[in-house]
């Protein structure tokens, strides 16, 4: 949701194994809920998760191959591409990023990569010319089970949080 109200979604293909569908797109709504904007087809391909920062959509694409792990930015009014930057350094891309989230202090970038022994969280630093820089990032790795198989990040009001998969409050379930 943007300042104004309007609600940005993410839909791709469903059925069966669905993360692996190229089809994704992102629509933009009025609060009274009429379309005002649809993605171009060819923007985003495996989309998983979107997030919105001053006038910018950022939706993350999640695949195994690098030509696909990307942060793809929109322009939040007609949500035509307005960048984009490949993601995921230094990490095996056989196990997933989940989620993406934006300082609204800021605009920096945090993902949370999903694994089971050695989840990160990581952020990508949003430059003075308000760009990212695929090679500039923090990683936060937690291993004895303080980020087990998290699926999800949010920043709010200075802080970071992270969702856990397991049951056991250990976990962070």
């Amino acid at each position: 949701t943007d300042e104004n109200g309007n609600v940005y979604v993410i839909g791709r293909c469903s059925g069966n194994f669905n993360l692996f569908c190229t089809t994704t797109w992102v629509k933009k709504f009025s609060s009274s809920g009429t379309l005002l904007a649809t993605s171009p087809s060819t923007a985003i391909k495996y989309g998983m998760a979107l997030t919105y920062y001053d006038g910018q959509v950022f939706a993350l694409q999640v695949f195994y191959t690098a030509a696909n792990t990307k942060v793809i930015i929109l322009d939040a009014d007609d949500l035509s591409l307005d960048g984009s930057f490949t993601y995921g350094n230094g990490k095996s891309r056989s196990y997933y990023w989940q989620d993406l989230d934006v300082d609204d202090s800021n605009g920096d970038i945090w993902m949370v990569w999903r694994h089971y022994t050695q989840s990160t969280l990581r952020k990508y630093t949003r430059s003075s010319t308000d760009t990212y820089n695929a090679n500039t990032y923090t990683d936060c790795t937690y291993t004895a089970g303080y980020l087990y198989y998290p699926s999800s990040v949010d920043v709010f009001k200075g802080a970071v949080y992270t969702s856990g998969y397991y049951w056991a409050s250990v976990y962070g379930g």
